[in-house]
């Protein structure tokens, strides 16, 4: 079975939000057969143009 991929960027402008999002968004992946592979603020760009994340996501999804 084929699978999906979702990378995201991600660089709030406020963090006030992210202890309420992060359980609900955890459930939804999960509901939907989602896979977290990496969340981490702890990464290095080694190619393409410089993208100052602050925070990195790669999700796996179902085919």
């Amino acid at each position: 079975m084929m699978s999906y991929y979702s990378v995201l960027d991600v660089s709030p402008t406020t963090d006030t939000w992210i202890p309420d999002y992060i359980p609900t968004a955890t459930r939804l992946v999960a509901k939907h057969g989602g896979k977290y592979l990496a969340r981490t603020g702890n990464h290095s760009q080694v190619e393409g143009d410089e993208n100052p994340a602050a925070l990195r996501v790669i999700l796996e999804w179902p085919s």
